[in-house]
Order: C-alpha cells, then structure tokens, then sequence
C-alpha cells in the first residue's frame, strides 16, 4: 500500500452516502456508525466520513470502499480496509480478529 499522502477538504453535501460503508462493513455493522461529512481529495475522489458511535473513532472511505487515514492537516493516506476496520473496534470489548484468534 502506498505511503503517499493525499490533501483533501471537507464538502457542503449534506445528504449522507451510505454505499461505501455498507461495502466496508455490511449491514448488520452499519448501524454502529454515524455519516458526518463528505471529503474532496485534491485528486477528486469523494471521501465519506463516518464515525462509531461508541469508540468515536472514524472510517473514512471512497466510493468502492477504499479506506483512508486521517494524517491530520486535511491529508490521507490509503490504507488497508481491514486494518482501518479493526483501529475503529479495537477498544471494544470482545471485538477481535482472525490474527488474534490464531493463537
């Protein structure tokens, strides 16, 4: 996955696009999770952000569910959609990975 950072600013849309989550997540998962703002990367992807309604924590997806990472100063990286996944529910208790139950 590449390491490059990607400049992006927040939108006026103010109609929630629940597509990409529901790709990321499905929708027995979706339910946990609030639309809060559309992103424009300067390469004109559409980012919608959404944030767990328990850990506060955000995913941040494109139209096909590609996950991007927050890296602050309106800049994302694209990182693997599983990692960004498990970030959002790791402080959850009982939430674990297929890693973890291989042990």
């Amino acid at each position: 996955m590449p390491r490059t950072l990607v400049a992006g600013e927040m939108t006026e849309r103010c109609e929630p696009e629940w597509d990409p989550l529901l790709r990321a997540v499905g929708l027995a998962l979706a339910g946990d999770f609030m639309w809060m703002f559309e992103v424009r990367l300067k390469d004109g992807m559409s980012l919608q952000a959404y944030k767990h309604i328990d850990t506060r924590r955000y995913l941040h997806l494109g139209p096909e569910a590609e996950a991007f990472a927050f890296q602050g100063n309106g800049r994302y990286r694209r990182v693997e959609l599983r990692c960004l996944v498990d970030a959002v529910y790791r402080t959850l208790e009982g939430w674990a990975t297929d890693e973890s139950l291989e042990t």
